[in-house]
């Protein structure tokens, strides 16, 4: 009698549906940080708040619900459903490695699936630290939280490169000197920049994300693969702006055009959302209530939500591979990468706001991190980093209040993206995902350049589905990803 469990069952360990999208549940209430940003944007003393949402009933014993007489409720029914998720993940992963030698599968099939249970396992695990964050109690509870929480997205998104953020911080050096202010406020700030710089040794030449030659190349292919669904607006003026219901009217139209919207695509409106996201096992591009585009930035916005997530992802659901619908363990850096690469080429420049929100969001990492040596809690990486967005911002010269607010305004978002589900306090605790969209964009600037003279065959293999598809060496993802295609079919 055979040790081994039915291929059906193993069919159900590689399709367990472990998905926990960590972003979106750190996310706090809009009016809430509405309110926060504001105060910290004052420099007004206040202690950040976190509504969980999803994570209220992450651990395995919920808290004990009690009526107005004193008698102990039964559990809500979606109390144990994190729990329950978790043990799901962690006996797929157990289960996949102890039918391996089954012959029910391929190797490949039960490394792509194991591998990516345990990605998933470990977001679930985060959140958990993250929300432990929040509730310690002795000082050495809360010492093992902070190194809990390190440790965990250590693991998951590793630590800035430490040659990256030289050269990013050598440019802005190198800036903050060329630099002439034409104001009080435009000399107080270079002042105040060129102490920091006086105190550390930047030296490295940062380098470009992909070389003119292969963008060009990039520009072309990707305005031939999306035409269809970049052409569902016209051009316009750039001071038309289309409001929430005008994009996603758009936006749908755009889903009808490459036939994702027979595939029960929608995009809506969603009053939790603070930025556009794509739910995958929803079908769904989400928008805040409060979006408003011109054609240009919608263009940008549908190549990235609609060209990028959506459509890999429903390349990975018609591969029949679970794991290429939602997403490999090494998927997600490259895929939003790519949607910032994307944006550029649709944009025409890589001088744009797309790039520059990666880029900024790695020097916010590293200012926070301490890459220059000097950890950092929210507030000393904030005043250091609007500064020098302000100066890059400000290309002649004068800071203007316009220029000034919309400088502290990206900064704050970047910052409270370092620091979302932490204290705030702790140098150099943060949650690492913002630095992956610069390390994406570098791993497909040379993916691209790789495939120099061919590259509208290398974008279409990239949309395959949801995987690393820049990992081209022998025995890397993908080549296990078409092996697991090919058995799938």
């Amino acid at each position: 009698m055979s040790k081994f469990k039915s291929k059906k069952a193993q069919n159900n360990y590689a399709n367990t549906d472990s998905v926990f999208i960590e972003y979106l549940d750190f996310a706090r209430k809009k009016e809430e940080l509405t309110v926060q940003k504001a105060a910290f944007i004052a420099d007004e003393v206040y202690v950040p708040s976190y509504t969980y949402g999803e994570l209220v009933h992450l651990y395995d014993t919920p808290q004990a619900q009690v009526d107005e007489e004193g008698n102990v409720l039964p559990p809500k029914e979606d109390e144990f459903i994190f729990a329950d998720k978790k043990r799901e993940t962690e006996e797929a992963i157990l289960e996949l490695e102890a039918n391996r030698a089954s012959g029910k599968f391929s190797d490949e099939l039960y490394e792509l699936s194991a591998d990516a249970h345990e990605a998933y396992l470990q977001k679930m695990l985060l959140a958990e630290s993250a929300k432990r964050l929040q509730t310690p109690g002795s000082s050495s509870e809360k010492e093992l939280a902070e190194r809990e929480f390190n440790q965990l997205n250590q693991e998951r998104f590793g630590d800035v490169d430490p040659e990256t953020f030289d050269g990013m911080l050598t440019t802005e050096q190198d800036r903050v000197a060329k630099f002439e202010p034409t104001d009080e406020a435009g000399k107080r700030v270079k002042a105040q920049l060129q102490e920091y710089f006086a105190s550390k040794n930047f030296d490295t030449q940062e380098q470009p994300i992909i070389d003119k030659e292969t963008f060009d190349e990039l520009r072309e292919a990707v305005l031939e693969y999306f035409g269809d669904i970049l052409n569902v607006l016209p051009k316009t003026e750039l001071e038309l702006k289309y409001n929430a219901l005008q994009c996603v009217d758009i936006i749908n139209d755009a889903l009808k055009a490459c036939d994702l919207y027979d595939s029960d695509w929608r995009c809506v409106v969603d009053s939790t959302v603070s930025i556009p996201s794509t739910e995958v096992d929803k079908k769904l591009v989400k928008l805040p209530e409060n979006t408003l585009r011109s054609a240009d930035e919608l263009r940008r916005l549908i190549v990235h939500e609609v060209g990028i997530h959506a459509i890999r992802g429903q390349n990975g659901e018609n591969t029949g591979v679970h794991a290429l619908k939602f997403g490999t363990a090494n998927y997600a850096d490259v895929e939003e990468g790519e949607g910032v690469l994307f944006e550029c080429a649709v944009a025409g420049t890589l001088d744009n706001p797309s790039l520059d929100r990666a880029r900024d969001r790695y020097i916010v990492a590293g200012l926070a991190r301490g890459t220059d040596g000097t950890p950092r809690d929210a507030r000393q990486t904030y005043e250091l980093a609007w500064r020098m967005f302000a100066i890059r911002m400000a290309k002649d010269g004068d800071l203007t209040d316009e220029i000034l607010a919309k400088a502290k305004e990206s900064a704050f978002t970047h910052v409270d993206n370092a620091f979302r589900g932490t204290p705030q306090t702790t140098p150099g605790l943060i949650y690492r995902k913002l630095k992956m969209y610069y390390e994406g964009l570098q791993k497909n600037g040379q993916y691209y350049m790789n495939h120099k003279g061919n590259i509208a065959a290398a974008l279409e293999v990239s949309l395959v589905g949801k995987c690393d598809h820049t990992d081209e060496a022998e025995g890397g993802e993908m080549e296990r990803v078409n092996a697991c295609i090919k058995q799938a079919a």
